[in-house]
């Protein structure tokens, strides 16, 4: 502002300065009457003037454009500023309108922006509720997976069985010729069950006769009572008629009582030797229907399990708690049922198990203890020794098919019994052995000497009943060599792997 005034200051007085010296030189050159041009003197006077306007014009805008462009431009280009103020104007009106549109619309879109921000809060809580829902579907997805992995156990377990049973089918052939040895056996069996029948039913006759006879005594014993009765009777009467002769009559009524008491002894005896009469006829008739359900069962049934066969096992590796050693020993009597139903055992009652425990080795028990309670005990004991055991199910007779199967849970620790490499059985083949001879030296080490050094060390049998079976590759060889020798040789029995209790022995052979 400063600037300004002071630039309008400097102009007004330039301008005048400027017509002064404008009006001096025309006047000056009016007195002298100078011309320029050939122009007249008043003429010239007069141009003078003009130049002298024109020149404060000029110098007045040179000045302006000097000192702000802005202003010389305004000047020059002033209708295109008019014009382009006009559009500017009507820009701004425009601008102005779609200002107050957007305000409208800023306000719907605050408006908006509240729903939106009420709709996100409740899609936040919808959202909160879905991921509560997400992590209930977790832990019911894990729990899902858990069930699965032991539905898992439960499979492989029931493969396992199914593999047992495929290995007890191929002894069940073996064992075919043994069977019918067993059959004569238990027809030999039958024809001693038939005597005992026989001799039954005489010792029924024998009861009969006996309490036939105890009843004749008990009707004299009645009897004889009766008459000594009607003779004390009769005594009292020539007691009270006959008083002199009170001491005959005081004998012969001591001699009475104690022939009454005599007859009562008699009597008593008589009832005693009766109801043994009836325990004896009692037991004779249920040994008669225990013979006659044994029999027929012999007759129609097959023995689906001898005693101390194996059902099912259960390896338990160092257990932490005695809820995980219950849990084995459930999902093992589940595998047990699952055999002795394959193989034809039979619940007792409709919906029952088809193996009933009737022993558990638990130490320390008592025998009036319960299942539940022998296992709880047992799974305690387990659970605090912390080492891995081997559980097992094992009949405990034989059992016919159509009935339960009697069985005894047998506990061992699993140790390692044999470690790689070590010498388990050896025999000595003599020198040119003919190969059938260094065949039966071979098998009988491979059948007798390994199976009782295992037995001997506490290996358990495969549910197969083998214990170190070689291939017969590995048979041949094996004798091949032996009778290739011209010396004595020795055949060893090798552990091929570290084995433990409840593992299958795996074995090689080596000739030296």
């Amino acid at each position: 502002m400063r600037y300004s005034i002071i630039f309008i200051v400097v102009w007004v007085l330039g301008s005048g300065v400027i017509a002064y010296l404008g009006d001096k030189i025309g006047r000056r050159m009016g007195k002298r009457r100078l011309s320029a041009f050939g122009l007249r003197p008043r003429h010239t006077a007069t141009l003078f003037t003009v130049a002298t306007g024109m020149l404060i014009a000029s110098l007045t805008l040179g000045a302006i454009y000097m000192v702000n462009r802005r202003v010389a431009v305004a000047i020059l280009r002033v209708e295109d500023l008019l014009r382009t103020t006009a559009e500017i104007e009507a820009k701004n009106r425009k601008l102005s309108e779609r200002y107050r549109q957007s305000q409208a619309e800023l306000a719907e879109s605050l408006r908006r922006v509240s729903s939106a921000q009420a709709a996100a809060e409740r899609a936040e809580r919808e959202r909160d509720r879905e991921l509560e829902r997400v992590k209930i579907l977790r832990r019911q997805i894990i729990q899902r997976t858990k069930e699965l992995k032991l539905l898992s156990i439960e499979v492989r377990a029931l493969r396992t069985a199914a593999e047992q049973a495929e290995a007890r089918a191929e002894l069940s052939k073996r064992e075919l010729v043994a069977v019918r040895k067993t059959l004569d056996n238990e027809r030999r069996r039958l024809a001693a069950a038939e005597l005992q029948l026989r001799s039954a039913e005489r010792r029924i006759q024998e009861a009969l006769a006996r309490e036939r006879e105890a009843r004749a005594a008990e009707q004299d014993a009645a009897r004889r009572q009766a008459e000594a009765e009607k003779r004390a009777g009769e005594l009292e009467t020539q007691v009270a008629a006959r008083t002199e002769d009170l001491r005959r009559v005081s004998s012969d009524l001591e001699r009475t009582s104690q022939e009454l008491n005599r007859t009562r002894e008699e009597l008593n005896r008589a009832k005693g030797a009766l109801d043994q009469v009836r325990k004896d006829l009692e037991e004779a008739q249920a040994f008669e229907r225990w013979v006659t359900r044994g029999a027929t069962i012999i007759r129609q049934a097959p023995i689906i399990f001898r005693a101390n066969e194996e059902l099912a096992r259960r390896v338990v590796y160092k257990p932490d708690s005695p809820e995980k050693v219950r849990d084995d020993f459930a999902r093992l009597l589940a595998v047990a049922d699952v055999v002795a139903a394959q193989r034809g055992a039979a619940p007792a009652v409709a919906g029952g198990r088809t193996v009933k425990t009737v022993s558990i080795a638990v130490p320390g028990s008592q025998s009036d203890l319960s299942e539940e309670q022998q296992v709880e005990l047992l799974a305690k004991n387990i659970a605090q020794e912390g080492r891995d055991v081997v559980l097992r199910v094992v009949a405990a007779a034989n059992t016919v098919q159509g009935e339960p199967v009697q069985a005894t849970l047998d506990v061992r620790p699993n140790v390692r019994v044999f470690r790689r490499g070590e010498v388990i059985a050896e025999t000595i083949v003599p020198p040119r052995t003919p190969e059938p001879r260094a065949l039966e030296a071979v098998l009988d080490l491979l059948q007798v000497k390994t199976r009782a050094a295992a037995l001997e060390k506490g290996m358990l049998p495969t549910p197969s009943g083998t214990l170190g079976e070689a291939s017969w590759d590995q048979i041949l060889q094996a004798v091949r060599r032996a009778t290739m020798r011209r010396s004595p040789c020795r055949v060893q029995v090798l552990a091929a792997a570290d084995v433990w209790t409840a593992d299958p022995l795996l074995i090689l052979l080596r000739v030296q």
